[in-house]
């Protein structure tokens, strides 16, 4: 009977352990999405902030002087080069910072209007296009501070950065 009760509560302690530490259905971890390597992984987001110098800035991964920067060695590049890249960072920085404001503040709106008792249409419609404004305007930084950056480089590595802005989007990159 004492032998019963032991395997019982083994198994009763087993089966709860697990449950307790099963993810739920459709959650991703720090495995990020399945069959995606370790790379894919911090590309896509899925490990932490900090995780080998891979920031977030906004929906996609860290902006492209971060890594630059990060690959500096395999560009070659000067340590002018690398101060001058860090001084076109520090440049379109408070820019970024009020464009995603500017989106923020959309989207809490947007909330607040839906969760009214009768949202009033037209006001999301403002508000949606001013979201997308910002989002454009968060678009047209980012382009902005490229063309500087490609100004910086020499073709070699300009060339390098094309090719690996290609792979990361998963497009085909030619030789």
């Amino acid at each position: 009977m004492k032998n019963l009760f032991k395997i019982a509560t083994l198994v009763l302690v087993l089966l709860t352990t697990s449950a307790v530490y099963a993810k739920r259905p459709g959650r991703r971890g720090m495995d990020g999405p399945p069959r995606m390597g370790m790379m894919g992984r911090m590309h896509h987001g899925h490990m932490g902030k900090g995780m080998m110098n891979h920031g977030k800035q906004g929906k996609h991964g860290g902006d492209i002087i971060s890594k630059l920067i990060m690959h500096r060695e395999a560009l070659k590049l000067s340590e002018a080069q690398v101060l001058n890249l860090m001084r076109i960072k520090l440049k379109f920085a408070p820019k970024f910072v009020e464009a995603e404001k500017k989106v923020v503040i959309q989207k809490f709106d947007l909330r607040k209007e839906m969760l009214e008792e009768n949202p009033n249409i037209t006001k999301i419609e403002r508000i949606m296009k001013a979201k997308m404004a910002a989002k454009a305007e968060k678009h047209i930084l980012r382009i902005k501070m490229r063309l500087e950056v490609e100004k910086l480089l020499d073709p070699v590595q300009k060339t390098k950065l094309r090719f690996w802005m290609l792979k990361m989007k998963g497009g085909k990159a030619r030789k």
